[in-house]
């Protein structure tokens, strides 16, 4: 069970990450269709962090928080990149 606990914590953590760096971004983005990519990828990072969210709640855990660093790091890698997270966002496989 703890296994599972860690786990929750951490995709609780890089949800957070997620919805912050698209937040960072978003309000730089010109290309339409991109930016409706970043709302909804935003809306779908929520809606799963709501989800862990009450998952942690149930075993009585309190959520983890990004790590500073990391979160910091990532949001100046993709203020610098708009064109490669573009990329990044819209290739499909």
């Amino acid at each position: 069970m703890q296994d599972t606990i860690e786990l929750l914590k951490e995709c609780n953590s890089g949800v957070k990450m997620g919805v912050s760096a698209i937040d960072e971004v978003i309000d730089h983005v010109e290309d339409s269709r991109l930016e409706s990519i970043l709302k909804k990828s935003s809306e779908e990072h929520s809606k799963i962090g709501s989800e862990v969210h009450m998952l942690l709640n149930e075993y009585g855990e309190s959520e983890k928080e990004p790590n500073p660093m990391a979160k910091g790091m990532s949001g100046m890698s993709l203020a610098r990149r708009p064109a490669h997270l573009r990329d990044l966002l819209t290739k499909r496989q």
